[in-house]
């Protein structure tokens, strides 16, 4: 599920795209971009709030943060238990 950006154009030829044209509409159904918008907040909010700034260099391990973060946002588990079960097993 996309907007209309040009960017999404050919996208249909690789996997299933529904369009959403926010000049005339917001959800159709299942349709909508309010959860990549809600995402999207979520970055912005945090740069500007807290980081200030991400170098080119280290944004994609920010994104991959505010991702994992975003994903499990409904999660029961707590993140510091998510986290911890991702570490490596200790050395003997």
């Amino acid at each position: 599920m996309t907007d209309q950006h040009a960017a999404y154009a050919n996208i249909d030829k690789m996997l299933p795209h529904e369009v959403i044209r926010h000049e005339s509409e917001y959800v159709r159904g299942e349709v909508h971009t309010n959860t990549i918008d809600g995402f999207w907040s979520l970055v912005k909010r945090s740069i500007d709030g807290v980081h200030h700034s991400v170098s080119r260099k280290h944004l994609q391990s920010y994104l991959n943060s505010f991702a994992f973060r975003y994903n499990r946002r409904h999660s029961p588990e707590p993140m510091f238990a998510a986290l911890a079960d991702r570490l490596p097993a200790p050395l003997a």
